[in-house]
């Protein structure tokens, strides 16, 4: 049986949050502004790798009737800006990322209008 895809999506979305938010994850990525190796690596083991992951899952969703997609790495993209929104580059930028609960609040949001904006057409 499968988990309900709201609830799914929010759990996605929350990892996102806190592995982009983290404390490594910003170190890594500044280091990474000045080392086209470290880019590459963590382009590699991190966007590369769990994109498609989503994307497939997004698919999935279509074809199960659940959302209207018209491609899914699209779908991914518009998914993750509703997501990260401005967060990491403010953090990158030496902002406070957002708390824990704060995280959770974005998660929450950013699924609820994910869901709305690739909702299938209603049937009469």
């Amino acid at each position: 049986m499968y988990q309900p895809a709201r609830e799914v999506l929010v759990g996605i979305a929350t990892n996102l949050l806190n592995v982009l938010l983290s404390d490594t994850s910003l170190a890594l990525n500044r280091a990474a502004m000045s080392s086209p190796t470290l880019a590459a690596i963590l382009l590699q083991h991190g966007r590369h790798t769990t994109g498609p992951l989503i994307e497939r899952y997004l698919a999935r969703l279509h074809r199960e009737g659940l959302m209207q997609l018209d491609d899914p790495a699209e779908a991914f993209r518009l998914f993750y800006g509703l997501t990260i929104q401005d967060s990491q580059i403010r953090a990158l930028l030496g902002e406070s990322p957002p708390s824990a609960p704060e995280r959770a609040t974005m998660a929450r949001s950013a699924v609820s209008r994910f869901i709305e904006l690739t909702a299938p057409p209603q049937r009469a």
